[in-house]
């Protein structure tokens, strides 16, 4: 499996954040790396927002719907966040994730982005700033087609 270089993606994110180098590895120093197994639940749609992460290896497939009816949104790769939505509000997930093969996630705990907003708002508000930047997921139900067909959800429900 691929794997993110995390020193890399930080620079990255600090040169387009203006985020200093410093801050953002104190701040992923506080999160820690999840391994999912293949055919395993990562979150379900409607439940609340727990963790912000990035994928480090892996495949994530995001898919909306419920019980044997779903629909695939994207499948994300190593690099990508992931549950973002939780910097932006206190809204629950909008849709499902698991992994068909297995991934790793770095995960920053919901009580350390709430710790960040309330002490270090300068640099909060910051990654809240990318983040509500970045394109979004439709927030409404998509209508089947051809690119949303119907998937198996994975055998393991969690």
């Amino acid at each position: 499996m691929e794997k993110v270089d995390v020193n890399r993606m930080m620079e990255e994110a600090s040169q387009a954040t203006g985020i200093s180098l410093e801050d953002l590895q104190n701040l992923f120093a506080r999160g820690k790396e999840h391994t999912y197994q293949p055919e395993e639940w990562i979150f379900h749609e409607s439940t609340p927002r727990q963790w912000v992460g990035n994928v480090l290896s892996g495949e994530v497939e995001l898919v909306r719907g419920l019980h044997g009816s779903t629909h695939h949104l994207v499948t994300l790769g190593p690099g990508a966040l992931i549950s973002e939505g939780l910097v932006l509000g206190d809204m629950p997930h909008t849709s499902s994730a698991f992994t068909r093969k297995g991934a790793v996630i770095w995960q920053l705990p919901r009580e350390v982005v709430e710790e960040a907003r309330r002490d270090k708002p300068e640099l909060f508000y910051r990654m809240m700033g990318r983040i509500a930047t970045r394109p979004r997921l439709p927030s409404s139900r998509p209508r089947p087609t051809r690119s949303t067909a119907a998937t198996r959800p994975p055998r393991s429900v969690r």
